[in-house]
């Protein structure tokens, strides 16, 4: 999974941080979910602006029970 960002106001080096969400807020918990979900995460520069943040998740095949047949 890989998603770009081209908000010319963030620093373009900076390392993503997680922040600590508040109960109400609507925003603050996708890097969260992201490490709980993947293997691996990076970030790199994206010219001429912006950054690019990825994950590597690691995806299994469906166990027998939750497919369905029908």
């Amino acid at each position: 999974m890989t998603i770009h960002t081209a908000w010319s106001k963030s620093p373009m080096l900076a390392a993503p941080l997680p922040t600590q969400a508040g109960e109400d807020d609507e925003c603050g918990r996708g890097l969260l979910l992201v490490a709980a979900l993947s293997e691996e995460t990076g970030h790199h520069d994206r010219h001429p602006i912006g950054k690019t943040v990825w994950a590597r998740l690691i995806l299994s095949s469906p166990s027998k029970e939750s497919v369905c047949t029908s």
